[in-house]
């Protein structure tokens, strides 16, 4: 029984719920139907409709009443699955085929349990011309030739069988091998109501599915196995797809040894024209592939600015070596997003929210991963506070890697080789036209359980020159390392005049250590360290017109947010500045609370 209906057939079944009129009770059951998309995991069992109808005879006679309910067919047995067709019927079915570990009773006997789902999946897809959702997630390798088995009775099913009303495939195949090669998969004909197709661990060769991208697809996601023979192969078939709204080309981690849909191989000196390949209703482009195919897709697909944008360099994870250099890739992929921009340029819409984050990496061949975030401000820009701009999703510091954040219109996280500086990547996309006019930044320095740091051997001019183009920033928000190094050059740069550096007017520094020890709660890493008196000088350049140059706005806010600084500290910076001008909430990096909110919650950006 589900959580959803224990609590439903609980002590308030009979003594309230058992009370309601059938109409609503009806209403209630509906909810608890499947949906049209499946979520994971999802049970081989009846769950919820089998739990309704066993709960009284009210119940029972309303569950039975109500179609939509038993529209999952289960796949546990050749009973149940006969049975939700026929109490389902005529209306579409969905069928959700998994063999995985974690939904096998251990108690049971596995191979009549595979004997069992191979029947029940005989009968559930015994009425095709029903289905309109097919979900299939094998992972057989838990489950030996048993599970190999029943993987291949799943694809010879599916092999000429014609689904008219299909409107949702999704087959992930990635812990599976095949035992042959099939003629082909659903038939020869696309499905004429197909919209969402996911392919994972399908390679051509050995299940031909080349005709279901002919559907009208609005969602294509791929991953690894190989579609296309060519670069050119993939573009000819998506320039065929004018009605996609969602691209992804994405193999997980730990299928990067696996070729991808697209071979990736010298796809750069192929003559593809820029742009050439359009995609006008496109409203999501994602790709996590290496950094060659990544830039020829953004080289040479045309789709509205208003697309978010997804893109990650897995150049670090594929274990072998790029066939074009890092510097290279960069150029072009800077030159593809200016031309893709340049109408929002054009119509004044740049972005105006920002957010920078570097982490030092201990690979030989790649030194450092930047990511790029990028926001606009969807109302009128002049009635928005500036820290209402701020990007303030969190890194998570706790795992090994980005976190992913929810969806912007721009994401981008590259890794660098030994061509470039560790600033100087940074410098390259933030000298980005669409980025100049940013009025919100974020720039953090990711060190959690980091050997070194990206900029440890920058000099304070070098660090002047990065940000020198967000001359528009309104509210900075510096964290670690960078904090540290942004005050450093403020003070040893002479003139700002000829060097223009960062210059907000309202400051928020984070996890910056003022304190001469560390703190003894430190296990895993000390905060970077600034003296106040560095701090204090700092600020004063800030506010000193004849440092900044007649055009530069002076500093008139700082927050302090998870750093490690006495009360007597806090007290001094008031009385060097004003009251007003400093805020601390109180909480230092290393309390329990801090640390935990640090980890888990979102920026104290706009609070206070």
């Amino acid at each position: 029984m589900s959580d959803r209906a224990s609590t439903i057939a609980g002590p308030l079944a009979p003594a309230s719920m058992a009370r309601l009129p059938p109409e609503l009770l009806a209403n209630i059951f509906k909810m608890l139907g499947p949906h049209p998309i499946p979520s994971w995991p999802r049970e081989t069992s009846l769950g919820e409709p089998c739990t309704l109808s066993h709960v009284c005879s009210d119940w029972r006679a309303i569950a039975l009443s109500l179609k939509t309910l038993w529209t999952g067919i289960p796949i546990k047995n050749e009973f149940w699955a006969g049975l939700s067709l026929e109490r389902s019927r005529p209306l579409p079915i969905l069928v959700f085929v998994t063999l995985d570990p974690q939904n096998v009773d251990t108690e049971e006997n596995e191979e009549v349990l595979i004997y069992e789902m191979h029947d029940g999946l005989q009968k559930a897809l015994s009425e095709p011309h029903r289905i309109r959702t097919l979900k299939v997630e094998l992972e057989t390798n838990d489950f030996g030739p048993m599970g190999t088995w029943l993987a291949d009775k799943l694809l010879l099913f599916l092999e000429a069988i014609e689904v008219p009303l299909l409107e949702y495939l999704d087959v992930n195949l990635s812990f599976h091998s095949m035992r042959r090669d099939y003629t082909t998969f659903l038939g020869h004909l696309p499905p004429p109501n197909l919209c969402y197709l996911s392919l994972f661990g399908l390679f051509q060769g050995e299940l031909p599915c080349l005709h279901l991208l002919e559907a009208p697809l609005t969602t294509l996601d791929l991953g690894s196995g190989y579609m296309w023979d060519s670069i050119h192969d993939a573009f000819d078939a998506l320039s065929r797809l004018p009605t996609l709204e969602v691209l992804a080309i994405r193999r997980d981690r730990d299928d990067m040894a696996v070729i991808g849909a697209i071979p990736p191989d010298d796809i750069l000196d192929e003559n593809i024209e820029p742009h050439s390949i359009s995609l006008p209703n496109l409203k999501k482009l994602q790709v996590y592939e290496p950094l060659e195919l990544v830039v020829c897709l953004m080289r040479s697909l045309a789709f509205p600015t208003s697309a978010l944008i997804d893109l990650h360099d897995a150049n670090d994870e594929t274990g072998r070596p790029p066939s074009a250099p890092v510097r290279e890739c960069v150029q072009i992929l800077i030159a593809a997003l200016n031309a893709h921009y340049a109408p929002m340029l054009s119509e004044e819409r740049p972005f105006r929210s920002l957010f920078l984050c570097s982490r030092a990496m201990k690979r030989r061949e790649y030194t450092q991963r930047l990511q790029i975030v990028a926001d606009y401000a969807t109302q009128d820009r002049e009635s928005l506070a500036p820290r209402t701009l701020l990007i303030t999703d969190r890194i998570n510091s706790d795992v090994h890697g980005f976190h992913r954040f929810r969806d912007r219109p721009l994401s981008i996280s590259l890794s660098n080789d030994s061509s470039f500086g560790a600033l100087e990547l940074v410098e390259v996309f933030t000298s980005l036209p669409v980025f100049r006019e940013a009025h919100a930044l974020v720039f953090n320095e990711d060190t959690f359980l980091s050997l070194s740091e990206s900029f440890s051997r920058t000099n304070t001019l070098q660090w002047s020159k990065t940000l020198r183009h967000l001359q528009s920033i309104q509210v900075a928000h510096l964290c670690g390392p960078v904090a540290v190094h942004q005050c450093e050059a403020l003070i040893d740069v002479v003139d700002h005049r000829d060097t223009p550096l960062l210059a907000a007017p309202n400051l928020i520094i984070e996890d910056v250590s003022f304190l001469p020890e560390p703190l003894p709660y430190y296990r895993d890493s000390r905060p970077s360290h600034m003296t106040l008196d560095t701090f204090v000088l700092a600020l004063q350049r800030c506010r000193d017109p004849n440092r900044l140059g007649p055009n530069a706005r002076r500093l008139t806010h700082v927050k302090l947010v998870h750093c490690d600084i006495d009360k007597e500290h806090v007290s001094r910076l008031r009385g060097e500045f004003g009251d007003e001008f400093v805020s601390w909430g109180g909480r230092t990096r290393g309390s329990g609370r801090s640390r935990q909110h640090a980890r888990m919650g979102p920026m104290l950006s706009d609070s206070e």
